[in-house]
């Protein structure tokens, strides 16, 4: 399934195509608010996996920092991520599987394969973000856990913009959610077990830029003002955190040792064959062992042309 894209989705899906995080490096007071916002992400992780193995899809995975944070936690992990640049950074491991692709393209996957989901700064980067979600809820089985959490919408800084009549843009972006609305996206099919917002010293973020602070006394300052403004302004911070599970009980683990399937027939396929049994067809592998699914989609490919 394609879908005509506009000129601005094009060109955005182009720049992801060829993303590279060493371009923009972060300023040590986003960098502090980051290592804060990956804190919550762990410490959800390793709470889920006192229950159960831990089978995870991370959309979005760039150089696979959450496959190295979270190895110890993991029995098996899928990252999938559009830029060629970033997966060549990837740490090879015993079950991890990467996939040059996009989140509103998942048909290599099977339906409810994996039973953690990362959405981290994702779906305000895709071109399709309700088709990249439904993917991701096709795949999710039940009891599985779901972590979402990017730039909030709702932060100080943007309604005062509103308030003084100024518009807010948000640069870099295809989408802007808000802490509210994603929390209420999720309520008809997950229970959410812990929501809040973090980073609420906006100025800092211009000023380190500048002036390249030390990082651990920002985040000990961070972790201050989150306290303050979480009585304050809960909904207030500059990045929204919700971990949530999917209602119903998980399948039996055997379920997700093999999440691979066929994109052309969807017939069960395993990870690195040259051609699928069922039907012949070919998997692309890029030089770093990861599938490529990119020359299946069609606009996909058209943003590269």
């Amino acid at each position: 399934m394609t879908q005509k894209l506009t000129a601005a989705q094009k060109e955005y899906l182009r720049s992801q195509l060829q993303y590279d995080h060493n371009d923009d490096p972060p300023p040590p007071n986003t960098l502090a608010v980051h290592q804060i916002q990956h804190e919550l992400i762990y410490s959800t992780v390793q709470n889920y996996a006192a229950q159960t193995d831990v089978h995870m899809l991370d959309v979005g995975c760039g150089w696979g920092d959450f496959s190295n944070k979270l190895d110890p936690l993991l029995k098996s992990y899928v990252g999938i991520e559009p830029s060629p640049v970033e997966l060549g950074r990837f740490t090879k491991r015993p079950n991890r599987y990467t996939v040059r692709g996009v989140g509103e393209y998942m048909d290599f996957l099977k339906d409810q394969s994996r039973n953690f989901i990362l959405l981290n700064s994702v779906l305000d980067h895709c071109f399709d973000w309700k088709r990249a979600f439904a993917n991701c809820l096709r795949v999710l089985a039940p009891g599985g856990l779901m972590i979402i959490s990017m730039e909030n919408s709702q932060k100080l800084i943007v309604r005062l913009k509103h308030l003084l009549g100024r518009p807010h843009v948000h640069i870099g972006h295809m989408e802007f959610f808000g802490y509210d609305d994603t929390r209420k996206m999720l309520e008809p099919e997950f229970k959410v077990l812990e929501s809040r917002t973090i980073g609420f010293l906006y100025g800092m973020h211009a000023v380190t830029k500048k002036v390249p602070l030390p990082v651990g006394p920002l985040r000990l300052v961070n972790r201050m003002a989150n306290g303050f403004f979480r009585v304050a302004s809960p909904a207030g911070g500059h990045i929204f955190f919700i971990s949530a599970v999917r209602a119903g009980k998980l399948p039996v683990p055997g379920n997700f040792a093999a999440p691979f399937r066929c994109p052309k027939c969807m017939a069960d396929m395993t990870f690195g064959i040259p051609a699928c049994p069922a039907c012949g067809f070919k998997p692309s592998y890029g030089a770093n062992g990861y599938f490529d699914s990119v020359p299946l989609n069609a606009d996909v490919k058209a943003a590269l042309a």
